[in-house]
């Protein structure tokens, strides 16, 4: 029975140069299976990710990030304890979109893309690792509902900050859930804190992203705890799920401490709210209440 699962999964490996992202992504996540069956480990789904690439002839594959220059150039942040990396180069417009960008971590001072930037400039930290951004002048943040019930419950000292202000959130006024101990309806939350309305907001984008989009993940993962932070990871939208139009699937980093933040495209416009990550197949995707759910929420709260 082996011999015609072989036969398919080289068929399935045939290369396709030039082929859409989405076409890349299911053929690494078929490489992947196959190196599996014939019983070699997986050591690191970022390497199999790159490989691939290299081996469809990726054009103008940004030189930092590929097998070769990592191997004559080690990352000098690089973690034996961490799954994930921060960046061996900086984050630019010219390899923004490059699927070889994916699965690090760039830290705000390795973000050249301005729009990027700005977006990260308007995240905020909550004290108990989760992630937020500010939504408009008045100061209102969105976040994540699981992170703002899991800062309720934090003994004392609960607090948001952002850029060295640090604002109790008892000075904050909750609107959104009504009651975020009870039966939530979405993973989504809205606060006021005027103490932060000076602050530039976030944009949303008018439409939904289309699969194998470039999107980019905003936040505080406290994996990197020990370093300030914002962090932005890179990713596409999923290829073979289908969501509904309140959810967005996409495989930028997503761990703990990333949830609230903003999922925004490359002209950094809020695309979604992360709201948990997931083990599905060839890399850990996130799911994010979709930007459309959001301004909805907003909309109803008389927020503009």
């Amino acid at each position: 029975m082996a011999a015609p699962v072989f036969a398919l999964l080289l068929v399935a490996l045939t290369p396709a140069f030039g082929g859409p992202i989405c076409n890349l992504e299911r053929e690494a996540a078929e490489k992947k299976a196959f190196l599996r069956m014939k019983g070699l480990e997986i050591i690191d789904d970022a390497q199999v990710n790159r490989e691939i690439y290299l081996h469809y002839q990726l054009k103008e594959a940004p030189k930092e990030f590929t097998p070769a220059w990592l191997r004559e150039h080690p990352n000098p942040y690089k973690d034996p304890e961490m799954s994930t990396l921060r960046a061996p180069a900086d984050l630019t417009a010219d390899n923004a979109a490059s699927p070889l960008v994916k699965h690090y971590y760039f830290h705000s001072d390795q973000v050249k893309v301005v729009a990027l930037q700005a977006a990260m400039d308007s995240t905020v930290q909550f004290s108990n690792g989760g992630t937020g951004f500010i939504v408009s002048k008045n100061g209102h943040i969105v976040t994540a509902a699981h992170v703002l019930r899991e800062l309720l419950n934090q003994p004392r000292d609960a607090s948001i900050a952002y850029h060295g202000v640090t604002v109790p959130l008892s000075d904050a006024k909750i609107l959104y859930p009504k009651d975020p101990s009870g039966r939530l309806e979405n993973d989504v939350a809205v606060l006021e804190v005027k103490k932060l309305g000076w602050q530039r907001p976030l944009e949303f984008s008018p439409t939904m992203p289309k699969a194998g989009t470039p999107v980019f993940s905003i936040g505080y993962p406290q994996i990197l705890a020990r370093f300030n932070g914002p962090w932005l990871s890179a990713g596409t939208v999923d290829c073979g799920q289908v969501t509904p139009a309140d959810k967005i699937v996409a495989d930028a980093e997503s761990n703990s401490g990333d949830s609230g933040g903003p999922l925004v495209n490359i002209d950094g416009q809020v695309l979604g709210v992360a709201s948990f990550g997931t083990s599905a197949g060839f890399t850990v995707s996130g799911v994010y209440a979709s930007g459309t759910l959001v301004q909805k929420i907003l909309a109803d709260l008389g927020i503009r």
